[in-house]
Order: structure tokens, then sequence, then C-alpha cells
């Protein structure tokens, strides 16, 4: 995921928008000096040219020339000042200086009284309540110009238009003055809001570079969509599968447009693009819009290396209006799965060099038994052996079968045929579970346990016996070794929705909240009984569980802390309508 990127797909990212602006709001500049001012020299020129063109005023009175001298003056400061270097305050000179020129031609009875607007509207808009009452007090004094330089008394007649063009002035500066708090007031409010979206601005920048140094460290490839399209992928993605902009033709996002278009038309299929397998990638399904938790896949990256990659897709929320995004997140186990495939090829040979070994100890063992003759207190260390033998033995048997198991070896046979007992009308469980408590009676007499079973009658499911038989051994053999000396464990089988259900309940240690959550894990053991006289290899509830997956049935288990548990097989009936078929009454 490159920074500097506009977007992959056509959406853009905040980095397309340019490095953020920061905008001055009501700040003023040199140029607006000119502008303000020079209403009053364009119309004041042309007004006095027109008025000495069409009267008979002299036009060699000293007033003239001194009032236009003044404007020139104004005009000229207006546009050579440095303004930027002087106060504030220093352009109003420019206005007053066109109020003094206007004041020397009304003195010449030139009649531009009128012209005051100009200077006043000037003043009050571009230097506040000072400017305005500067501006009605010049220009009252223009108008009355006239009257003081005559030196006449003020007749009634003359009173209204005397007064007339100051109430005009003060009604034009009240007005241009409100008018300029207002907009100042909107250019505060402006600025504090141009200061706010500017912190917003630094602050999406900032998470969005967080977000970016999080999502480009990820050791996961993080793919996100909209739709069928592809908004941004980090490094991780394009180590896996390649380049994904929108130009590059890679296998897996060609047959991701292929499947769209495909569905598009209602045909359903899309071809493979050439070169590609057969295999689809967990990128194009998720281009695709298929939904996935924790699927693993093994995939020939765009290195070359083959990986093993675990896909999720997670939907976010989105606003009205919008499609929602997903978050596609793909990890990398290819380390973590050739290390349980080391440890299956270990357990696997250990297994098959240690069963040899064993039975060939076992058969001796026997052997000598048979030919007799030893004392008494031989024949018992013997025993002791062979039960030892026996038992490791059986422990290499759950490694073996938990090897194959994680190795997809075993194919248990649904199909009817089976070991043991399979044949057209499926697998007892009946005689399998009666099998396995006959099995366990010397070990629970041992251990002080009573086993009861209801287990009467056929029972016919459809399935491997030798597997089941072993899966129902590590249930049945696994009540008793946590029972309590004196305790009792019972073996029920019951029907009900076309299903067997094989119950195994013991009164024994039990098993706490926490621990019944890992008890299916392969070589978990709880820590309050790795240390005790209760010795196994946490094959046990595993192994069983697996083999009825394998035969499409589940395995659950409700248990107490100090009160016992209870084990439940659930497997599908071989026949509905012949489930308990000859069961003894």
């Amino acid at each position: 995921m490159a920074p500097a990127r506009s977007g992959v797909g056509g959406v853009p990212h905040l980095g397309a928008l340019g490095a953020a602006r920061r905008t001055s709001v009501g700040s003023r500049t040199v140029p607006w000096v000119v502008p303000a001012n020079i209403s009053l020299p364009t119309a004041g020129g042309a007004y006095i040219v027109v008025f000495l063109i069409f009267s008979d005023h002299g036009l060699a009175g000293p007033h003239l020339f001194a009032g236009i001298a003044v404007g020139v003056l104004s005009c000229a400061l207006a546009f050579a000042a440095p303004w930027s270097r002087l106060p504030e305050a220093a352009p109003m000179a420019v206005p007053l200086l066109g109020l003094l020129g206007l004041g020397v031609l009304t003195a010449d009875r030139l009649p531009v009284a009128l012209l005051t607007v100009f200077p006043v509207l000037t003043l009050a808009r571009f230097h506040g309540p000072l400017g305005a009452v500067l501006g009605v007090l010049g220009g009252t004094v223009v108008a009355w110009m006239p009257m003081v330089t005559s030196r006449e008394p003020l007749t009634t007649a003359q009173v209204p238009s005397v007064l007339l063009l100051p109430i005009v002035l003060v009604t034009i500066a009240v007005t241009i003055s409100r008018m300029q708090r207002s907009r100042q007031a909107r250019s505060r409010l402006l600025a504090r809001r141009d200061g706010t979206l500017q912190r917003t601005l630094d602050d999406l920048a900032d998470e969005r570079a967080l977000l970016e140094g999080i999502v480009e460290s990820l050791p996961a490839g993080v793919l996100v969509l909209d739709g069928q399209r592809v908004v941004l992928a980090n490094a991780q993605v394009e180590r896996l599968y390649g380049p994904v902009d929108d130009e590059a033709e890679h296998p897996w996002r060609m047959r991701a447009a292929r499947a769209a278009a495909a569905d598009a038309d209602g045909s359903g299929a899309a071809e493979a693009p050439d070169g590609a397998g057969e295999e689809t990638s967990l990128a194009e399904r998720a281009v695709a819009g298929e939904s996935m938790t924790g699927q693993t896949q093994w995939w020939r990256a765009a290195d070359g290396d083959r990986k093993a990659v675990r896909g999720t897709a997670v939907t976010l929320s989105a606003a009205a209006g919008r499609d929602p995004l997903r978050v596609v997140l793909f990890e990398d186990l290819t380390q973590e799965e050739r290390a349980i495939e080391q440890r299956e090829d270990f357990v696997r040979a250990v297994s098959h060099e240690l069963r040899t070994p064993l039975t060939s100890v076992i058969g001796y063992l026997e052997m000598a038994r048979d030919t007799g003759g030893f004392a008494a207190d031989t024949d018992a260390l013997l025993d002791v052996v062979d039960r030892n033998a026996q038992r490791v033995l059986g422990m290499v048997e759950d490694l073996a079968v938990a090897s194959e198991l994680k190795t997809e070896r075993a194919a248990p046979l649904l199909s009817g045929g089976g070991s043991g007992g399979g044949g057209s009308a499926g697998v007892d469980l009946g005689e399998v579970a009666r099998a396995s408590v006959a099995g366990v009676c010397y070990a629970a007499r041992v251990a002080g346990v009573s086993v009861g079973h209801a287990c009467d009658g056929a029972w016919p499911v459809a399935g491997d016996a030798e597997r089941l038989r072993l899966a129902v051994d590590h249930v049945v053999t696994n009540a008793v070794l946590y029972s309590h000396h004196g305790g009792s464990v019972d073996v029920a089988l019951r029907e009900g929705d076309g299903e067997v259900r094989l119950v195994v309940t013991d009164h024994g240690i039990g098993i706490s909240e926490e621990d019944q959550e890992r008890v299916f894990e392969r070589f978990w053991r709880s820590p309050a009984v790795r240390g005790g006289s209760r010795h196994g290899t946490g094959l046990g509830l595993p192994v069983a569980r697996e083999i009825v997956m394998e035969h499409g049935g589940r395995v659950t288990m409700r248990s107490r802390l100090g009160e016992g548990t209870q084990v439940e097989i659930v497997l599908p009936a071989r026949e509905a309508g012949t489930v308990g078929a000859g069961r003894a009454a």
C-alpha cells in the first residue's frame, strides 16, 4: 500500500486531496485600497467635466484647480503608497482627502456635494465606526461649505435642503456599519470554522498515516473491497496473490471479473484464464463476494512458494444509501501448518516404530506365560508387565489413529461395509457399546467403579465398526478413569429424530467450565489431573469426536466440577424405521 496512490479502482485516498491548505478569512491585503477608493475620482471627474461643459461656471476659479489637485493626490496615494508597511488606519487618508477635495470644490459653489456618498461608503465599510463618524462629519461640512463661505443668513426654505444630505449620509453610514459588523461576525465565524476544519484535516491526516503504518506493518494481508472493486490492499496481499491495481492482469483478478460477468448474464460459469490453476484462491472468492470465516487453503503464492493461507471476510456497517465495505484478512499459516505436518510425521513414525517391538514384547510374554513353571510372585510380575505393555500399545494405537485422522487417511465405510460387523444392515451400535463395557470391566473393578448399561437390542448405524468401537472405548474409558472409587458409570442408548444417541454418564471429578472449552484439543489435559494418578495422552475425546464427525455425527459434553460428566455421541440411524428393531424388551 503506497501512500502516494490516489486510490485503487477509482476510489481516492485522503492523500489525493493534496496537502491541507490553511485559509485566512477576513485578512486585508494591499490591493483593496485602490478599488475601494476608485469610485470617487471616476464619478467625480466625469461629473466635473460634464458640469463644466454644459454650464457657464467660470473655468479659472482657484478652488477648482485646488480641488482637482487634492483629488489627483488622493488617487496617487491609493496607487503608490506602501500600505502594507503603514499602520492599519493609514488608508483612511485617501477618502478623507477626497472629502477635502469635494469641500474645496463646493467652496467655489460647484455642486458636487452629492459625491460625498462615495468616500462615506468607503470609510463606513472599511474603517469601522470611527471611519463612519469621520465620513458623516466630513460630508456634512462639504454640504454646508457654500453656506459657510457665502456668509448669508439661512432662510427657512433652505433648511430642508441643508439637512437632507447629512441625514442621507448618516443613514448610509449606519446601514453600511451594521452590514460591515455582520460581515465581520460571519468572517470570525468562518475563521473559527476554518480553524476547526484545519484541525480536523490534520487529525485525519495523522490518523491516515497511523492506519497506513499499522496496516502495512501487519503480518497478515488486508484487502478492502467495495463490491468487487479493490479499494485497498497491503503488501502482504500482493506478496501472496500478486499486484492488485486495476491495470494488473493477474489470474485471481481476471477470474473474479469473469465470475461476476457470468453471474450478470445468468450463465453461472466462468472460464479460467490461461495459466490459472483449477483451485479457486481465497482472494478470488473474496472478490466474488463469497463469505468466509477462518477458511484455510494451500496456495502457490506470487513468488512461487506454496503458502498456507487462512481467510476471513468481515462486512463493515455503512451509512444509509451506501454499499458496505468488506474487509478480508489473509493470515499466512505456512510455518504453523508445516510444523503440524512435521509433528504428525513424527507421531506417525514413532507409533509405527513402537508398535512392532511392543507387539513382540506382548507376544513373547504370552508365550512365556504359556510355558508355565513360574513362581507365583514371578507370574504376578509378568501380569504387571503385560498390563503396562498393553497400555503403552493402546497409546501407540491412539497416536497412529490420530495421525491418520489428521492426514485424512482414515476412510470410514459409510456405504454400509465395514470391518467387524458392517454389512448391508450397518453397524450395530448396541453391540459396539456392550463390547466396550465388557472391555472396561477389569479396569473398572480395579478402580472400584461399577459400570452399567442399557444397550440391549439392535441399534443400526452406518459406518466402520472398528472406528466406532475405538470412539466408544475412549469415552467409556474416560468415564471410568475420572470416576471416584465406589462411583458408577452408566451407558445408555436412545433414539429420536432419525438419530441414535449413546449417552455415557459418570459421577466423578467433573470438568470446570474453563477447561470444557479445550477438552477436544489434541494432547490437552486439564492442569487439575496432569500431576495426579490418572494418566492419559489427551487424545481420547479428540479422537472420538473426529471419528464420530467423519461418520456424520457429533459429540457433546455437559459437566460440572465435582459432580460428574455426561458425554453424548449422536449418529444418524441406518434406517430411521428400523432403529431399535429387535431390541430386547
